[in-house]
């Protein structure tokens, strides 16, 4: 009994990091994001779209990953939300596109006029989707990614771009 009780921690542990749906999604490096010159037309979004689209076959690949890009211009100090709903990874096989299936384990990139990473979420797996909420940093072009934080994996989503304001009594973020 005593060996049992002592190796349960170890076990406990192993548990969580061989177990997909139990670790930490993993956070795509700067080598593993396109950067803005390779994206060719993306959407353009206004505040307040909701857009319902798929990361398909047809979706650009960049390092074994499928991308669709979006693009909104924005202002100095702006408060946005950019929020994305899509599925989880315990409904589907990952490995598997079938038509019509939602994505898996999405991925949401803000990138800056400068092209720089700003946010990344969600920062868990098997998440259905994922919200960046920030103050914009600069005036200009800003880059919205979507992608999967599985390889090669595809589905539907829907992704959301909201302007913010902050309410005086409260300094939270509000709609």
């Amino acid at each position: 009994m005593r060996k049992i009780i002592s190796c349960l921690p170890l076990s406990i542990g192993l548990m969580f990091l061989l177990n997909p749906l139990l670790a930490q999604a993993e956070i795509l490096t700067n080598k593993e994001i396109p950067s803005l010159n390779s994206l060719s037309q993306p959407t353009s979004l206004n505040y307040s779209d909701r857009v319902n689209d798929t990361l398909g076959f047809k979706s650009y690949q960049y390092k074994n990953r499928r991308f669709a890009a979006y693009q909104f211009l924005g202002k100095q100090g702006q408060l946005v939300r950019i929020s994305i709903l899509a599925g989880l990874a315990s409904e589907r096989d990952p490995n598997k596109m079938v038509m019509g299936s939602p994505l898996v384990n999405p991925v949401l990139i803000l990138l800056g006029p400068d092209g720089n990473v700003l946010a990344q979420k969600p920062d868990a797996t098997d998440t259905a989707g994922g919200v960046i909420r920030l103050s914009l940093p600069q005036s200009g072009r800003y880059l919205i990614l979507v992608t999967s934080g599985d390889y090669n994996t595809g589905g539907r989503y829907s992704l959301n771009l909201e302007q913010l304001k902050q309410d005086a009594l409260n300094p939270m973020l509000i709609k």
